[in-house]
C-alpha cells in the first residue's frame, strides 16, 4: 500500500496527531489506493511558519534561476509521467487516457511558467517632475495557500503553485483528501528538482482544520482555491479579516447553445465530449443544450446515439471511456439530481441509473443521463449537478436563448454553434461568461486566462498573464539624483 506524508520544509513528515486516513479506488473499494496523513491546524500553522520563514530569501533569488529550479521539476514530471498518471486513475477514477491528457496539459502549463521567470515586467512612466524618473516594478507578495479540488488532482496543483513560486512566493498546498496522492507525486518533484526547504509545502487534511489555518492565519498573504462557491464564500469570509488577496475558481453551469444554422453534427460531437468528460465532474463541462426548435429533434437523436457510445467501466481497463464518481456520496447526490429532474417534469431520454452487475458492484458507477423538455428555471436547469446529466431545452428566438444560457448564477464558460457570423460576434458580446467559445467545446490554452464571471469566480484569472496581478503586488518608484 503507497504510504504519503506531509511536505514541510523540506522533509516528509506525519501528521503532529499520528492520525492517517486511507483512500479506497473508486472503481473497486476492495482495492486500497493508499494511506495519508489526516492532518490538523497544528500541521497546517507549521507549514505556514516553515512558508514564512523561507520567504525572505527566496524572493531574493532572481527570476530566471527560479525558472532554472521549475525546469528541473518539469523534466522530473516528464520522466515520471506514466506512473503520476495512472496512480491519478487508481485515486480519482477517471480513464487512464484521461489522466495522461491530465499530466501532459500540467507539464503544457509549467512550460509556461518557466518562461514567466523572465517576464516579471515593469513600466516606465512619464513624470512632472523635472529630473527625475518614475518606473513600476513588481514584487512577490509572500505565503500563498493553494486549495486544490479531487477532480483534477495535478493541473490545479501545477496551475497554482507555479506561478507562485516563479513569481517569488512561498506556497502551502493543500489538497483534496479523497485525492492527495497525485499532489504528492508532483511535489516530489519540486523536491528533487532542489527547491529550498519551506519554499514548497504540502499539508494533506479537512478544509475544516487545515483548510481553517491556511484561511485565516495573517501571515498567509494570497488565498488560491479551486472549489466550490460555498467554500469560495467561506475562505473569503475568513481572507477578509486580515485582508488577504483572492483568486477562486468556483463552479459553473455551462451551456452550449445551438442554432439551426450550426454543424449538428460537430456540435452534438463536442457537447458530449464535454458533457461526459471525467464524468462530468469538471467545472468546464457542458451541463446544458440550448437548442434551436428547428434542429431539435435532429440534435436529440445525434446526442442519444454518441452516448449509447459511451462505455462506463474501471478507468484503468481498455476501452472505458467514461470512469466511476469519485466517491459514494458524490454518486447518490448526482442520482438526487436525476431524481429531481424526473419530479419536475423533465423526460428522462436515455442512462441516469445507477450501474448494478459484477463489473459495477464494488464502484460508484453509473450511467451517462440525457434529459430533455427540461425548464431552464427547474433544478437541474440551475444547479451545478457535478455529474454525468445533459439537460436540454428548447428555444425560438436568439434573445431566448441569451436569457436561458445567462440565466444561471453562474458564468463560467458558455460556448455557440452557429454558422453565422453575426449570430457568433452577437453571442460572444452577450454571453456571461469569463470564457466563450463558438463551434468549440468549453476550453482554453495552457497559457490563457481562465475564469468566471459572478459567482463562478473572484479575482484575478487563472493561467497565463492575469497570474500576476494576484501573485504580486505593483509598486511605484521615483527617483531623482
Amino acid at each position: 500500500m503507497l504510504k504519503i506524508k506531509n511536505y514541510i520544509n523540506g522533509e516528509w513528515c506525519g501528521s503532529e496527531s499520528g492520525k492517517t486516513s486511507v483512500r479506497t479506488n473508486p472503481a473497486n473499494y476492495e482495492q486500497t489506493v493508499g494511506q495519508h496523513p489526516a492532518s490538523d491546524g497544528a500541521d497546517a500553522k507549521k507549514a505556514v511558519d516553515a512558508a514564512q520563514a523561507a520567504f525572505a530569501q527566496w524572493k531574493e533569488v532572481p527570476g530566471p534561476k527560479r525558472a532554472q529550479l521549475l525546469q528541473k521539476a518539469v523534466e522530473n514530471i516528464k520522466a515520471r509521467v506514466e506512473d503520476i498518471a495512472k496512480g491519478l486513475t487508481l485515486e480519482q477514477g477517471k480513464p487512464l487516457a484521461e489522466a495522461r491528457a491530465e499530466a501532459n496539459r500540467g507539464i503544457e502549463e509549467m512550460e509556461y511558467w518557466v518562461g514567466e521567470g523572465c517576464r516579471m515586467e515593469g513600466r516606465h512612466l512619464p513624470t512632472a517632475k523635472e529630473g527625475a524618473i518614475c518606473y513600476t516594478v513588481r514584487e512577490p507578495i509572500g505565503v500563498v495557500a493553494a486549495i486544490t479540488p479531487w477532480n483534477y488532482p495535478m493541473i490545479p496543483s501545477i496551475r497554482k503553485v507555479c506561478p507562485a513560486v516563479v513569481y517569488g512566493n512561498t506556497v502551502v498546498l493543500k489538497p483534496a483528501s479523497l485525492t492527495p496522492f497525485t499532489s504528492a507525486a508532483v511535489v516530489q518533484c519540486f523536491h528533487d528538482a532542489g527547491f529550498p526547504p519551506g519554499v514548497v509545502n504540502l499539508v494533506i487534511g479537512s478544509g475544516s482544520s487545515v483548510g481553517k489555518v491556511l484561511t485565516e492565519d495573517s501571515h498567509v498573504r494570497g488565498i488560491t482555491l479551486t472549489g466550490s462557491g460555498e467554500v469560495g464564500k467561506k475562505i473569503a469570509e475568513g481572507a477578509s479579516r486580515h485582508n488577504a488577496r483572492l483568486q477562486l475558481e468556483m463552479g459553473g453551469k455551462n451551456p452550449a447553445v445551438v442554432f439551426e444554422s450550426a454543424d449538428v453534427e460537430l456540435a452534438a460531437a463536442n457537447i458530449v465530449a464535454r458533457a461526459f468528460t471525467c464524468a462530468g465532474q469538471l467545472c468546464v463541462s457542458i451541463s446544458r443544450v440550448i437548442v434551436q426548435d428547428t434542429i431539435a429533434d435532429r440534435l436529440m437523436a445525434l446526442l442519444k446515439e454518441r452516448i449509447k457510445k459511451v462505455i462506463v467501466g474501471n478507468g484503468m481497463e481498455t476501452g472505458a471511456t467514461m470512469g466511476p464518481l469519485v466517491s459514494e456520496e458524490h454518486l447518490e447526490s448526482v442520482l438526487g439530481y436525476v431524481k429531481a429532474g424526473l419530479d419536475e417534469g423533465a423526460t428522462l431520454v436515455t442512462g441516469g441509473e445507477r450501474l448494478t452487475g459484477p463489473k459495477y458492484d464494488n464502484g460508484n458507477y453509473m450511467s451517462p443521463a440525457l434529459f430533455t423538455n427540461v425548464d431552464p428555471r427547474s433544478t437541474i436547469g440551475q444547479e451545478e449537478i457535478f455529474g454525468p446529466v445533459l439537460a436540454v431545452t428548447r428555444f425560438g428566438r436568439f434573445e431566448e436563448a441569451l436569457e436561458i444560457a445567462n440565466g444561471v448564477k453562474y458564468g463560467l464558460a458558455s460556448c455557440c454553434y452557429t454558422g453565422r457570423l453575426d449570430e457568433a460576434l452577437a453571442f460572444v458580446k452577450k454571453a456571461q461568461a469569463g470564457m466563450v467559445q463558438v463551434n468549440l467545446p468549453t476550453y482554453v490554452d495552457a497559457w490563457a486566462p481562465f475564469g468566471g464571471f459572478k459567482e463562478s469566480g473572484f479575482g484575478p484569472h487563472e493561467v497565463g498573464y492575469t497570474n500576476v496581478e494576484f501573485f504580486t503586488e505593483q509598486k511605484t518608484v521615483y527617483l531623482f539624483a
